[in-house]
């Protein structure tokens, strides 16, 4: 049983996404390593009482606490999105997916992980502004190659005009 318990603790707290569970009143009973880097706080911190609504907006702690009680009650949805803020303040992007814990007939609390979504969110962006980049790319081309095609409709009417001109300059 120690053997693996000592398994998935290590598991835990190897993933690259947070991991971490609370009680009901929010109170944060575990979080692994990547949770103590990403938000900066220290275990100290957390050993003190630390409530998980703290790590997020003030807007959107109410829509997190209602996620909290449906979950509680037993709706399952899948991932959810917030703004989290870490110790020094800077706000970030996090989908979380949770549970409730369940001891015998009675919920306990929350577990579930949370993904920094910072990246993803940089990489839409990034993708959106390529599109655009594309998009004035693509018109471009278009107005380059009706500019070609006026300049040849152009030149054969001036080939025209030329050629009977030198006509009516030779009688």
């Amino acid at each position: 049983l120690r053997e693996t318990e000592k398994q998935y603790r290590e598991l835990a707290e190897s993933l690259p996404q947070v991991i971490f569970e609370i009680d009901l009143n929010g109170t944060l009973k575990y979080l692994n390593q990547t949770g103590f880097q990403l938000f900066g706080y220290t275990p100290e911190d957390i050993s003190k009482g630390f409530n998980v609504f703290e790590a997020f907006i003030p807007e959107n702690r109410e829509r997190l606490a209602i996620d909290i009680m449906l979950n509680v009650q037993g709706e399952r949805f899948g991932r959810k999105d917030y703004t989290a803020v870490r110790k020094d303040g800077t706000k970030f992007p996090v989908g979380i997916h949770a549970n409730r814990v369940m001891s015998g007939q009675a919920v306990i609390g929350v577990r579930g992980i949370l993904i920094d979504l910072t990246a993803t969110r940089r990489a839409e962006e990034d993708k959106k502004k390529l599109e655009i980049q594309l998009q004035q790319a693509q018109k471009m081309e278009a107005i380059g190659a009706l500019a070609g095609g006026i300049a040849h409709d152009f030149n054969n009417i001036l080939s025209a005009i030329i050629g009977y001109t030198e006509l009516a300059m030779l009688n």
